[in-house]
């Protein structure tokens, strides 16, 4: 999934600051971070990390100063399990479980899942 950089402060409710139409295609970390991604700094000591990595955006916390498109929140720690889940693959669940008990004359469509032990 991606994502607009403002959607991700709007999300967050942080305070954005750089382009707001900026696609965000993933969360990695500082030293990792490419282009298109975001990282998350609580710390000073990783300013500098970045500080010549072409990442896409950061997430910081009131009073650190990045040179890079950035969301201001007061917990970047607290914040990351959010940011964290927003990229996280979303696996599609089908068909129906063997040890779930259906009735006879059920009609269910294959878009339709039904789990372990239902019945």
């Amino acid at each position: 999934m991606n994502y607009k950089l403002e959607e991700i402060a709007r999300f967050i409710n942080g305070k954005l600051f750089g382009p707001p139409d900026l696609i965000i295609t993933g969360v990695n970390a500082p030293e990792l971070a490419g282009e298109k991604e975001i990282c998350i700094i609580y710390d000073e000591k990783f300013i500098d990390v970045i500080k010549n990595r072409d990442v896409g955006a950061v997430i910081i916390r009131e009073g650190l100063k990045v040179d890079k498109p950035h969301i201001v929140v007061s917990d970047p720690r607290a914040i990351m399990p959010v940011v964290l889940n927003l990229f996280v693959k979303k696996k599609e669940l089908r068909g129906i479980d063997k040890s779930a008990i259906i009735g006879n004359n059920c009609t269910i469509p294959e878009s339709c899942f039904i789990g372990p032990y239902v019945v």
